[in-house]
This record gives C-alpha cells, structure tokens and sequence, in this order.
C-alpha cells in the first residue's frame, strides 16, 4: 500500500510540475477553468497520479507474463530509475520547449533516444517483448487518453498537428513507459 501511495505522490508531483512548464511555455492550455490560462485544474495532479499507478501496475503485469521468473534482475534498478526517470522528465520539458519551433524534431529525437535505450540495453526474448508492449502500450494509451482530454474541451495544444496533439506527445509516452517498466523492476517482482 505504501509503494502505490508513493508512486501516486511521485507521479502527481513531478508530472504536474512538469505540466505547469507546458502551461508556462504556451505550450497548450486548460479550459474553461482559467480564462487567462495561468493555471492547472485541481484534478491534474489527481489525474498524473493515477495515470501513474496504472502505467506501473501495466508495466509490473506484462513483466509477469512475458518475462520468465529465471531472468536476472537489473544489477542497480536504482540507477535504471534515475536515468529513466531523469529521460521523462527531460522528454516532458522539451516538450514544452521545442514546441514552438521544432516539435517535429523533437519527435524524431524522442522516438531515436527510445530505440538507443532499448538498443543499449540489449533485452532478450520475453524481456524485449515485454519493453515493446509496456512502452508502446502507454504511447498508444497515454496519447488516446490526451486526444480524449483534447476532444472534450477540457485542455488544448496551443500548435497541434493531429488529432490535436502535437508530433512529440507519443514519444513522451515511450518514455512514460520505461519509466513504468523501472519503477515495476524495482518494486513489483524485480525481473
């Protein structure tokens, strides 16, 4: 119960702040709760905590499926966390950064810096399955959840370019899903 209190807290702060630097970058805006567009709703932080625990509950199911039991766990998951959790972080704020003027870019080098992690990491059988479900899963869902969130009006990008996201929003959630796969190591089975 702690773990999943603390995994809400984590992604309901930090994916807040970092949603407030998009918000700070004109980079989209929440309606109509703010007619200046200065500020986040009261259930954003709501909304990243639980778009967390169930990114990291995914991440922890499809390991059990699809990693065998024998597979050596990570020699430092710590450190895994914290290059991932830093490559969320920065994929999250460049978002708001280059949105303006090389999103397109932005979204190449999102999607390369994936292919480079998972290249470097050199997962085998049941594990390079389970990273290719965990991080495009969440791309797929994470990006679905935005268009949602779009097509009701509740928030829109200043400079979208489908569905009305910008090019950049998928590769964010590729890296949304290696730090779900991180976090499900560390805390939920360790394969």
């Amino acid at each position: 119960m702690r773990q999943n209190a603390a995994l809400f807290f984590f992604f309901a702060l930090v994916a807040t702040l970092c949603d407030r630097s998009w918000i700070g970058l004109d980079a989209m805006r929440y309606y109509p709760l703010d007619p200046n567009h200065l500020w986040q709703p009261w259930w954003v932080p709501l909304q990243y905590g639980v778009m967390g625990l169930l990114a990291v509950h995914f991440a922890a199911l499809v390991t059990r499926y699809l990693v065998p039991r024998d597979t050596e766990p990570p020699r430092d998951p710590l450190a895994r966390f914290a290059i991932s959790a830093s490559w969320f972080v920065a994929a999250f704020i460049a978002g708001g950064l280059f949105d303006a003027t090389r999103a397109r870019r932005l979204a190449v080098v999102l999607v390369a810096v994936w292919l480079v992690r998972f290249l470097l990491q050199r997962p085998r059988g049941g594990e390079a399955l389970a990273v290719l479900v965990i991080t495009a899963g969440l791309a797929a869902a994470g990006t679905a959840g935005e268009i949602v969130l779009v097509w009701l009006g509740v928030m829109e990008y200043t400079r979208p370019a489908f569905c009305g996201l910008p090019w950049w929003v998928p590769g964010l959630y590729l890296h949304a899903g290696y730090l779900a796969r991180d976090i499900a190591r560390a805390w939920f089975n360790g394969r």
